[in-house]
């Protein structure tokens, strides 16, 4: 699976977990995969979210009610990954891609399992995505705006393709 299927797959399946919990509504899901699909075709994939279309250009969610069902409902963690620094996280074969492409960042190691913090818990692929790379996930959520202070940290000159991942393998 290529970055852009997978961030069109990671998207829609957010979209639609919002909506079928009724935390968006159908209208708002229209317009922000519209959003979603023009900037996909104008810009570079990275930093295209439909999450960020919802908070910030349609003003259709607010991200604290959603960080607080995500905690209540999901029994994930809270992160703010301004705390954390980058060059101690476990990114050693993670890619900017990766981490752009599903809005999730690996930043810790507590013995085999690997903290994850995320903003698209409710996205399958997502979640998916990374139980395959890793053996043990702990979940954490956090805003946009904390990850992608966080992903301006990521440095890129981590190759491409060389990941070690194979997207094609990977369900989601």
């Amino acid at each position: 699976m290529s970055v852009q299927q997978l961030i069109l797959r990671a998207n829609r399946y957010l979209a639609a977990s919002l909506l079928e919990k009724r935390l968006i509504t159908s209208a708002d899901v229209e317009r922000a995969n519209s959003r979603l699909l023009t900037l996909l075709q104008s810009q570079s994939n990275q930093r295209i979210s439909v999450l960020s279309i919802l908070i910030y250009d349609l003003q259709a969610l607010d991200e604290d009610s959603l960080i607080r069902y995500l905690v209540e409902n999901h029994q994930v963690g809270l992160m703010n990954l301004g705390h954390f620094r980058i060059e101690q996280a476990p990114l050693d074969d993670v890619s900017f891609e990766e981490c752009s492409a599903t809005m999730s960042i690996p930043f810790d190691r507590i013995g085999n399992a690997v903290c994850i913090a995320t903003c698209y818990f409710l996205s399958k692929p997502v979640i998916d995505y990374w139980e395959n790379r890793f053996d043990k996930v702990l979940w954490y959520t956090t805003s946009v705006a904390s990850l992608t202070n966080a992903l301006d940290q990521i440095p890129r000159t981590q190759p491409e393709s060389d990941t070690g991942v194979d997207m094609e393998s990977n369900p989601g």
